[in-house]
C-alpha cells in the first residue's frame, strides 16, 4: 500500500467488526464476529466484554494476514459501535462483570425511584427534570435501561461487582482502554445524561439522583493512533498485560 490505513472497529451489539481503511476511505479487508447476548428472564441483557476483545483481536489478526494492510502502516484506530450499555471495570481496565446492555431494564424500578417523586410527569419528577436538563442537557430513562439504571442496579442487587468497580465504561471507553491502557470518556460516550463514563452523575448539592458512580473519569477524546506514537500520554504501558 504504502500511504496507511486505519483499524476501524464498529462494535455491534451482536458482535465486532473489523476492518482496514485505508487515509482515501477505501475497505481493504473486513472480518466480524459474533458475541453472545444472554438474556434473563427478569429483564437482563448482557455480554461478556472480553468476547469484544478476543473477537477484536482475531480480526486484526484476519485483516493483517489478509496482506492487504501492513501493520507497519497502520496510522491510527477509529472506533465506533453501540452505547448506552454499562461496563464495569476494575483498576487494572479489566471488566469485573458482564456488560449491561441498552436493553437492560432490571434498574427499572430503582430509575424511576431517582428521577420521580410524589407529582411526576411521564415518570419525572417536575423538579428533577429541571435539574437533570441544566446539569447533563436531558435526563436518564426512568425504565432502567440506561447507564444510571445500569449502575443503580450493580450497586443494590450486585454489591460485589459493584465495589470491585473502580469505574463503569461505555462500551467505547472499554474498547479505548484496552487499546490504549487509557481509562477516559470521549465525546461519543457523553450523549446520555448521566452517563457514568462522563462523571455527570456523580454526587453534588445540584444533582436531583441519589446515583454515585465510582471513579468516573471525565476526559476528552482518547482514541488515538497506535501504541506509543499516541500524543496522549497512557496511565499505564500498551498494551496492558492481559491483552
Amino acid at each position: 500500500m504504502g500511504s496507511g490505513w486505519i483499524l476501524a472497529v464498529d462494535l455491534g451489539t451482536g458482535g465486532p467488526k473489523t476492518g482496514a481503511v485505508s487515509l482515501r476511505g477505501e475497505v481493504l479487508a473486513q472480518s466480524h464476529a459474533a458475541v453472545l447476548t444472554r438474556y434473563t428472564p427478569d429483564g437482563g441483557a448482557v455480554q461478556d466484554p472480553n468476547d469484544w476483545w478476543r473477537a477484536i483481536k482475531d480480526g486484526v489478526r484476519a485483516v493483517v494476514e489478509s496482506k492487504t494492510a501492513s501493520i507497519d502502516e497502520l496510522a491510527g484506530v477509529g472506533i465506533t459501535g453501540q452505547w448506552g450499555s454499562t461496563v464495569p471495570v476494575g483498576a487494572d481496565g479489566r471488566a469485573v462483570g458482564d456488560c449491561m446492555l441498552w436493553a437492560d431494564t432490571r434498574g427499572g424500578p430503582l430509575a424511576s425511584k431517582a428521577v420521580g417523586g410524589p407529582v411526576s410527569l411521564f415518570g419525572y419528577s417536575p423538579g428533577n427534570m429541571v435539574r437533570w436538563i441544566q446539569i447533563t442537557g436531558g435526563a436518564p430513562s426512568p425504565n432502567g435501561a440506561d447507564p444510571l439504571g445500569h449502575e443503580l442496579y450493580l450497586r443494590d442487587s450486585e454489591p460485589q461487582t459493584y465495589a470491585a468497580a473502580k469505574t463503569l465504561l461505555e462500551p467505547l471507553d472499554f474498547l479505548g482502554a484496552c487499546f490504549t491502557g487509557r481509562i477516559a470518556a470521549t465525546p461519543a460516550s457523553m450523549i446520555l445524561p448521566g452517563s457514568p463514563t462522563t462523571g455527570r452523575a456523580r454526587p453534588q448539592a445540584t444533582c436531583p439522583s441519589s446515583s454515585s458512580v465510582q471513579g468516573a473519569t471525565p476526559g476528552a477524546c482518547q482514541i488515538c493512533s497506535q501504541r506509543a506514537r499516541c500524543s496522549v500520554t497512557s496511565r499505564r504501558p500498551w498494551p496492558p498485560s492481559w491483552a
